[in-house]
């Protein structure tokens, strides 16, 4: 074997065992506060790894999940062609009506608990507090709910 084809095989070889390592390794990187308040930047930092760089649920992180994440980019046309704003702030700060935030038994984790059960999402309030205890939180899920009505299906 010639020298420059050993080298593209031990490249080959260097990339197939390493090129998953990293991926692996990627996705097992814990959450970092952004300074940012824009939605789009919020949505890639916190929700693109699972729901997708469209919204369409296809994120990086979608197969290792028990649920597959929600097409975002569908939200006004399950509930009756209106994206509700206020609805979409609620569900993702963890507050909407119907359940509570809780320690899911099952990861020791604060989930959001509904009558099923924990939800699959997470409780991204108590996550925000966590990063910015003394900001508005309040802004970057008005933010965040105004990038995904962008995201809408006509």
């Amino acid at each position: 074997m010639s020298c420059p084809s050993r080298w593209l095989h031990a490249l080959g070889f260097f990339l197939a065992v390493a090129g998953p390592a990293a991926a692996a390794a990627q996705q097992a990187a814990p959450l970092r506060p952004i300074a940012s308040i824009d939605g789009r930047q919020l949505y890639k930092a916190y929700c693109e790894q699972c729901h997708g760089r469209e919204g369409k649920g296809d994120g990086v992180r979608a197969a290792s999940l028990r649920k597959p994440p929600a097409d975002l980019t569908t939200i006004a046309a399950r509930h009756g062609g209106e994206f509700n704003r206020e609805y979409v702030i609620e569900y993702i700060m963890g507050t909407r009506p119907g359940g509570r935030s809780a320690i899911n038994p099952a990861t020791g984790r604060v989930a959001f608990m509904t009558p099923e059960g924990p939800a699959d999402m997470p409780v991204w309030g108590n996550i925000f507090r966590k990063f910015w205890p003394d900001e508005p939180k309040r802004l970057r899920f008005e933010n965040l709910a105004k990038y995904l009505e962008k995201l809408q299906q006509k």
